[in-house]
Formats: C-alpha cells, sequence, structure tokens
C-alpha cells in the first residue's frame, strides 16, 4: 500500500519518487532542500548556498532554507502579486555561483497563479540552481497542473490538507517529499525501513540514501491508509472536482467581500486562486478599526479570524477550500458585511463613538460553546438600549468585574444565525456547585 501511494503522490505531481517519511510540511521543505544541497556537493559545488525566496512564498520557507543551511535572499513582487521578473534577474546576476535554489509558492501565497511560473523555473535552471515548488496549496492544482512538468525539481505536499488527513490541531500529520531522479538518492533514507528502494518513474526502484528527518521510516504510516483512500474514492475526476471547488469558493468569497473590502491581489481576468488577501488598510484608514479590532470583532459573530497580516501586514488571507458548504461560507461574508456596516454606522456619527458595538471586543457575553449573547448589536436600530444591557451582560471596560457566571445564566432568545440552545439557569448552578473530592486510586503508585 505504501509504495502504491507513494506511485500515485508522484503522477498526480509530475515527479519520480517520492518520500512519505516527513511528518510535517516544514520537515518536507527541510527533506528537499537538504537533498538539493547534497545534489550540489555530489557535483562538486558546494559552494551554493543563496536560496531565493519570493515575498509572495509561504511563511516556512525562509526558515527551513536557513535550517538547512542556506543564506536567504528575498524577491521582490510586482504590483499584480507575482514574482518581480526583473527583480529575480538582477539577484540570480548577483549571485551566481552561489544559487542553490528558488522556493515558490504555487499558487502563491498572494492567492494567484504565478503568471511567469515557467519562465521563473528556466531562469533559475539557467543559472545552476534547482526550483523548490511549496505544495502547501496543491488542492488548487490536483489534476489541473503538475508542478514536476512546469519546472519544479522537488516539492512536497500536505496529505493533512489536500488529502483528507484531517488539518490542525497539531498533528497527525504527513508532509511527503516528492522529486525528480537525478535527487532520488538524496531523499530522506533510514537505517531501520523495511524496505530500502523506492519507487522511481522510468528507473524502477532506487534507494534514498539521504539523512533521516523523522525517527520513523515512514513518518506516520498509521494514517496513510486514509489518503490511499481517498485517492482511491475520488480517482482523477473527484480530485479535480475538489480542486475548483477550492477554486470556486475563494472567488465566490473575494466577490461578495469586494462589496465592503478590497481585495488586494487578483489575475488579469480579476479571479484569484485558491485563497484571496482582504485588505484592511484602507478600511483603517478610513474609520480607525484595525484588522486586530476585526478580528476581535468577528469572535462576536462565532468566527476564529483568518490569518492575520501575512503575507501582507494589516491584511486579511481567507482560504475558505473544497471543505466549506455555501451556507457556512454565506455565514462568515454576512458577518464580514455587517462588521463594516457597523464600522459605518460610527464614523458617520450615527452611533457615538463611546456607545457602539466596538467597544472592547471580544465581548464577555459568551455561552461554552462559542457563542454570544445576543450575538450583534448592528440589527438594532435601537443601540443605546442594547448597549445597556450589553455592558452589563458583555461586561465593557468599567465593568471588568462583572460575575462570568451571572453572565452565562443572563441568555436571552435565541437568535438567527447562531446554533444550538442558549445558557440557562441551571448551567450557572452547576458552575457554582465545588468540585467533588477525587477518589484515590487503588492501582497509583504512593
Amino acid at each position: 500500500m505504501i509504495a502504491q501511494l507513494e506511485t500515485w503522490l508522484a503522477d498526480l505531481t509530475g515527479y519520480d519518487t517520492v518520500s512519505l517519511q516527513p511528518n510535517a510540511g516544514s520537515q518536507g521543505e527541510l527533506a528537499g532542500l537538504l537533498a538539493i544541497r547534497a545534489y550540489h556537493a555530489s557535483r562538486g559545488e558546494s559552494g551554493r548556498e543563496v536560496c531565493l525566496v519570493p515575498s509572495s512564498a509561504h511563511g516556512t520557507n525562509a526558515a527551513s532554507a536557513v535550517i538547512a543551511g542556506l543564506r536567504v535572499v528575498v524577491v521582490a513582487s510586482d504590483a499584480r502579486g507575482n514574482i518581480d521578473l526583473d527583480d529575480l534577474k538582477q539577484k540570480i546576476k548577483d549571485h551566481g555561483d552561489e544559487l542553490a535554489a528558488i522556493m515558490i509558492t504555487y499558487p502563491s501565497t498572494h492567492g494567484v497563479y504565478e503568471e511567469e511560473v515557467r519562465t521563473v523555473c528556466e531562469l533559475v535552471h539557467d543559472a545552476g540552481g534547482q526550483v523548490y515548488v511549496d505544495g502547501a496549496n496543491l488542492n488548487a492544482l490536483l489534476q489541473v497542473a503538475r508542478p514536476g512538468e512546469f519546472g519544479g525539481d522537488v516539492s512536497h505536499l500536505n496529505l493533512h490538507k489536500t488529502f483528507c488527513i484531517p488539518h490542525g490541531g497539531g498533528g497527525p500529520g504527513v508532509g511527503p517529499v516528492a522529486a525528480k531522479a537525478h535527487l532520488a538518492p538524496f531523499l530522506p533514507g533510514h537505517p531501520a525501513i523495511q524496505q530500502e528502494e523506492h519507487p522511481v518513474v522510468g528507473e524502477g526502484n532506487r534507494p534514498h540514501g539521504g539523512a533521516p528527518v523523522s525517527q520513523a521510516p515512514y513518518g506516520s504510516p498509521s494514517i496513510l491508509p486514509i489518503t490511499w483512500t481517498y485517492i482511491r474514492l475520488m480517482g482523477p475526476d473527484g480530485l479535480r472536482h475538489a480542486t475548483g471547488a477550492a477554486v470556486l469558493a475563494a472567488n465566490y468569497m473575494a466577490r461578495r467581500l469586494s462589496e465592503a473590502y478590497e481585495i488586494l491581489y487578483t489575475g488579469e481576468n480579476g479571479l484569484v486562486a485558491h485563497e484571496c488577501i482582504v485588505d484592511l488598510r484602507p478600511f483603517t484608514a478610513r474609520t480607525g478599526i484595525t484588522v486586530d479590532d476585526v478580528a476581535k470583532r468577528l469572535i462576536d459573530y462565532g468566527f476564529h479570524a483568518p490569518t492575520m497580516s501575512f503575507p501582507v501586514a494589516g491584511t486579511f488571507m481567507i482560504e475558505p477550500t473544497e471543505s466549506e458548504d455555501l451556507a457556512e461560507i454565506d455565514r462568515f461574508v454576512d458577518a464580514m458585511l455587517m462588521i463594516a456596516k457597523e464600522a459605518e454606522e460610527v464614523v458617520s456619527g450615527t452611533w457615538p463613538v463611546d456607545d457602539n458595538p466596538w467597544w472592547a471586543p471580544p465581548h464577555r457575553g459568551i455561552d461554552r460553546r462559542g457563542r454570544v449573547d445576543p450575538p450583534v448589536l448592528a440589527g438594532d436600530r435601537s443601540v443605546s438600549g442594547q448597549l445597556d444591557r450589553a455592558r452589563g451582560r458583555f461586561g465593557a471596560r468599567q465593568r471588568t468585574d462583572a460575575d462570568p457566571v451571572q453572565v452565562l445564566a443572563a441568555g436571552t432568545a435565541h437568535r438567527p444565525g447562531l446554533r444550538g440552545p442558549q445558557p440557562r439557569a441551571h448551567l450557572a448552578a452547576r458552575l457554582r456547585e465545588p468540585l467533588a473530592p477525587r477518589e484515590p486510586d487503588p492501582c497509583e503508585h504512593r
């Protein structure tokens, strides 16, 4: 099963061989860069130790390059979020024989498909460097494009994002590294591996002879059947459909959010890739409300904030993926649009500066399921009356001594958009009960 999964992943990415050893995307990055360094050393070019990292690349790329012993040089982006080719050419000229690799993320963290990605790869190859394509956003590529065919020499994949293994929460994750045949001898090996040789397209089976990056030969093998089953059930058409769903969801969200916010980067046709960057800086300049304020206010609507101020300060980077249904996407977008309306109410003077929903969010009237009570203030024109209750129930700055148990007990009617029951007085009573004394464990060693 493991060998078959390696073959499937190689075919999906356009590479020749795959190592399943890395336990995370960051480990996959490190494994790929170490393979590149070893490859250069095997050719007598150990002096190649400069890694070009575009400003549009994934956040861990620079850190992985440093850990691999490479020196990072940043490449600028143009006005549309693509790699600035003039700056890339200059950096290649500046570093010449020192160039080891470039790390590009495709589609980029700016949420666009690099229009000149083949040109970027050719420029680096012509200078003797290798191309690392970060596969964190492979869910916007599967069955549409293959990194190994448009110029990549090595990539990592995130099975814990693109291939169905649950994402987040600290793991477990799998970040396989896929590479062209010339890098196969330098991919991670392991002294305890059950089978030294791995499938290599066109060359039968060959060993991976690099240093281990994980304690186990196959990283987290117990979760590999999840990805095997996912690929087997989805098939080529299903994987392509998932890619389309991810890109469609991002563009739907970007189009709706553009009613109130600016979308920082788009392609020539006005579309984004798998994610979009919502630029809150003009919104902040007009209203005085920052990205931090919006993130806190989103908590009142029942949402954890998206990625904040990365890769561009003062922005949200939002990626709905193929996993969110339309109702959930609309619920998030409606919250963001309502937040924009709330800000305009303050700017216009309809709501006084010291008497509005932006007073110290997130508010404290939140039940154990993370839902606010009441959820929003913007829909009620009698703002002062609601805020009188809010100050007692939410605990604004002058009421920091509010009793959280009383807050939980003071439930109001269920509001649209929130799921589940509201807190009840009996819950508050139970919270006041002292904990029962712990029974001694007869098996516990004293």
